[in-house]
């Protein structure tokens, strides 16, 4: 009994290595595609307007980086997103503010807020993100008033 698993073990492996031997011959290795293909050398690192905004705000703990990734249907202009949010972040209290743009391929537009590096209250539409402007004033307060929070200043 045992032979005979064994004898049906070993020849399904053969039949497996010589359909992997046939493939391998019959189409070019993965190998020999990549070493055909060019050489990139000295690409810059390009970061997201997200990055930008939480590197902004880790260099400023006392503002705000808003990221704003416009939509392919876009429905606002830059300049009518930065009036509304500084109008809003003023009325809480907040002036330091600093936008960071890129262009989205999906519809709509996204926003995120960045307190000392901290994404606060993650992505936001047109539709709500007036409503999370009051919750990165808070953290932005909390980072003045309470110096064991703003450790990065």
């Amino acid at each position: 009994m045992n032979l005979t698993k064994l004898k049906d073990n070993f020849e399904g492996k053969a039949l497996g290595a010589v359909g992997l031997a046939t493939a391998a011959f019959a189409m070019p290795s993965a190998t020999a595609q990549a070493q055909d293909a060019p050489q990139v050398t000295n690409v810059a690192y390009q970061p997201s307007a997200m990055t930008k905004a939480a590197i902004w705000s880790e260099k400023n703990p006392l503002g705000v980086g808003v990221a704003v990734r416009f939509g392919t249907v876009k429905q606002l202009t830059s300049e009518q997103v930065e009036t509304v949010l500084r109008r809003e972040f003023h009325a809480n209290g907040i002036d330091s503010v600093q936008f960071f743009y890129e262009q989205n391929d999906t519809p709509g537009t996204g926003f995120t807020f960045h307190v000392g590096g901290d994404l606060i209250g993650g992505v936001r539409s047109i539709g709500d993100v007036r409503a999370n402007v009051p919750r990165a004033a808070d953290q932005v307060r909390l980072r003045r008033d309470n110096p064991v929070f703003a450790l990065n200043q």
